[in-house]
């Protein structure tokens, strides 16, 4: 199976959908967060507050668990 994602410094974007390139972290699970990805012991949303630029998007997971979140939950992105 193919996922194409376009990993852009602003925005992540595929065939169907875009969304800001902007992840908050959470120690615990947030309470009032509904859309919530856990990876490496911690908790995961999507921020409309974007990564700032990254010339290397391989030097931490943070792109990484943006495509995650792109996988797991395609249909409550925006769509465009």
């Amino acid at each position: 199976m193919l996922f194409a994602i376009d990993h852009g410094n602003s925005a992540v974007k595929t065939t169907n959908f875009v969304f800001t390139s902007g992840l908050a972290e959470y120690p615990v699970k947030p309470p009032l967060q509904t859309d919530v990805l856990e990876w490496g012991g911690k908790f995961w949303a999507l921020s409309g507050q974007r990564i700032s630029f990254m010339r290397d998007k391989t030097r931490d997971d943070r792109f990484f668990i943006l495509s995650l979140i792109h996988i797991s939950e395609p249909t409550r992105l925006l769509s465009i």
